[in-house]
């Protein structure tokens, strides 16, 4: 087996793979073959290794039973891949297909007509018509759904098939995968019903699978001598709430894989190395064989000392997955093809080596993200991704910043396992630890009854880093914390200002202030700037919500004074909430520019300030940018 292998269409099978794949104990107990097999039904995610393994399950029968009669399906392939051809049908037309009692019989017709030909009982002719004589799940199925005003023809034959598999007598197993695959394509083109509330795509999905799982329950009760063998994603098996679900669990293996199993994982690969691809052969660890380093410094989050914040380089890769076998092995084989085998990267300091390392994993990150974002039923909406990103600007988002009109988009992400939240580590004697947590991706996509949980903090998954980074260049990292999914959390009050810098001023002097602003950005200072934020404004309560900009959400305040700035209502109401800020804090919060000599009540006409009248925007925003390095990271909460 090759190193870095993500594909389990291309490894080939022999008696010595066990020893090079990792195992933990629900995939052993999985893997048993015999009499006593009941784990008749894989669960998992996608990119967990569902095929892998159900492909290993039907070799060790091909291998170790077949030769006692034991008759398999299918016959030259170890798996039926269920495949149902697109054209044959329209979205329209499979949407008819949505509820679980027509599922449940369409896979109970199928199976047992495979069960009786893999085992040479003869149908009878009229049958045999039904199917147009086809010989796999694939074929049948199909010609089912062509003919769908006749299902209850199909269904009323079941009964009759079900006493021919009675006179099976002998063991026989069915193999079948990529269920979920076969109606990925139709559910995801555009119907007009996508946009209900319970939507038809996500029904056909769901019980296209649930159904299968309940014809091999009721066929294994009804003969235990026929195991039919097969995949269904996480999303599905949650989805369903029917009674029969804990009776379900009993006769299936549910895939997960801890951080430390991922780790095995990654590491079995390296040790599929050849050696001359080590960057370091004489290293002690994996990540320093491969890569030359085994940590590395973040480049924005720093402790209370001012150090940057160390993290082990596998904890770097795997935070910038999600969580499953498959991303870890196809993020290793780029960094592999892309950085390990390059002479560039070979020859490049430590120091250079990490920057490279950054950079590809937060490619590859992204089109990690966007592959899942591929799998969701029936589509997911990237427009709505871009406005929550626009709103929220940052990686550490303070619940006080956000309400109700972005709770539903915000619920979903979290449902998909995109968007995280912390909460209070158990044990800690500091008051301010707490831990980050996402849900697992693909195990709640569709259930309707998660609530989003309680906290101070929301986070967004570093899978979104490359999305930030577009928007915001490098200004979206928080300056305290590394992200990721069970990190450590530390809760200083500083973190609540989302701004470096808020800007107040009248219309009137808007161009001058703009160009401030500019240089601002450029300089990866975070500025509130109202022409920067058109999308997050819009539709939003302003005065509540620049009350907290002004008084909660920024480092400092600049005010631009003019004859217009104390006339105009909304300076007023900026101003106050700033005052608010400048009574209880300790420095220099509010920094004044003047475009004129105007006296502004509040403002003490001896407090130090610019003069707009002799600076350039450019050489205003240096200033400020100097300002802001001087001010205190912690700053007292605003009550």
């Amino acid at each position: 087996m090759k190193a870095w292998n993500y594909e389990a269409g291309t490894i080939t099978f022999s008696l010595t793979i066990k020893d090079e794949l990792y195992f933990n104990t629900k995939i052993e107990n999985y893997l048993h073959i015999g009499e006593h097999d009941k784990q008749f039904i894989l669960i998992g995610p996608k990119g967990i290794g569902k095929t892998l393994f159900i492909q290993l399950k039907s070799f060790e029968y091909r291998e170790n039973l077949k030769k006692d009669g034991f008759k398999i399906y299918p016959a030259n392939s170890l798996c039926e891949n269920l495949l149902i051809p697109k054209e044959l049908l329209s979205k329209e037309d499979l949407l008819k297909f949505s509820t679980f009692d027509y599922w449940e019989k369409i896979w109970l017709f199928a199976l047992t007509i495979i069960a009786c030909q893999t085992t040479d009982i003869e149908l009878p002719q009229e049958l045999s018509n039904l199917i147009d004589n086809s010989k796999s799940c694939s074929a049948i199925i199909t010609i089912m759904l062509q003919n769908r005003k006749s299902l209850n023809i199909y269904f009323k034959v079941i009964p009759e098939l079900l006493r021919l598999v009675e006179t099976i007598g002998s063991g026989i197993g069915i193999f079948i995968d990529d269920v979920d695959q076969a109606f990925r394509d139709f559910l995801t083109d555009y119907h007009f019903t996508d946009e209900s509330t319970i939507n038809p795509s996500v029904k056909v999905w769901t019980n296209s699978q649930n159904g299968l799982m309940s014809a091999i329950y009721f066929l294994n009760r009804h003969n235990s001598h026929v195991k039919v063998f097969s995949t269904i994603r996480s999303e599905a098996f949650n989805a369903q709430d029917g009674e029969m679900k804990f009776n379900f669990k009993n006769y299936c293996t549910e895939l997960k894989y801890t951080k430390e199993e991922i780790r095995q994982i990654y590491e079995i690969n390296i040790d599929l190395m050849k050696q001359e691809h080590f960057i370091n052969k004489q290293a002690k660890t994996h990540c320093e064989k491969f890569l030359g380093f085994s940590q590395m410094a973040h480049p924005f989050a720093r402790d209370n000392n001012g150090k940057k914040r160390i993290e082990n380089t596998f904890d770097f890769l795997y935070r910038h997955t999600l969580g499953r076998p498959r991303e870890i092995v196809f993020m290793g084989r780029h960094i592999f093809e892309n950085l390990a085998c390059s002479t560039n990267y070979r020859t490049s300091t430590k120091r250079e080596k990490i920057e490279k390392l950054r950079w590809e994993v937060n490619n590859i990150s992204d089109e990690l993200l966007q592959n899942y974002f591929k799998e969701i039923i029936p589509r997911f909406n990237k427009n709505d991704l871009v406005d929550f990103l626009n709103i929220v600007q940052c990686n550490v988002i303070p619940s006080i910043f956000l309400n109700k009109e972005i709770e539903k988009i915000m619920k979903h992400f979290y449902s998909i396992g995109i968007l995280g939240f912390i909460k209070k580590k158990n044990h800690s004697p500091k008051q301010n630890l707490y831990l980050q947590e996402f849900l697992p991706v693909s195990q709640y996509s569709y259930n309707e009854h998660i609530d989003l949980p309680k906290s101070k903090y929301f986070i967004t998954h570093p899978a979104l880093d490359d999305q930030l980074k577009k928007l915001f260049d490098l200004s979206f990292y928080n300056r305290n914390n590394i992200i990721g999914n069970g990190y450590d959390f530390i809760d200083e009050e500083f973190i609540t200002r989302k701004y470096d810098v808020a800007l107040s001023f009248a219309g009137e002097n808007r161009e001058f202030v703009e160009q401030v602003a500019t240089h601002l950005k450029s300089k990866g200072i975070s500025v509130f700037y109202d022409n920067h934020h058109k999308t997050s404004l819009w539709g939003k309560d302003l005065y509540q919500h620049l009350n907290v900009i002004y008084k909660e959400l920024a480092r400092c305040c600049v005010i631009f004074i003019s004859e217009h700035y104390p006339i105009k209502l909304w300076t007023k109401h900026e101003l106050k909430a700033a005052q608010s800020r400048d009574f209880v804090d300790e420095i220099e919060y509010i920094l004044p520019v003047r475009f004129d000599d105007t006296l502004v009540p509040g403002i003490n006409p001896t407090i130090g300030y610019l003069d707009a009248r002799t600076i350039t925007p450019n050489e205003l925003a240096e200033i400020i940018g100097d300002k802001i390095k001087t001010l205190p990271k912690i700053i007292p909460k605003i009550n």
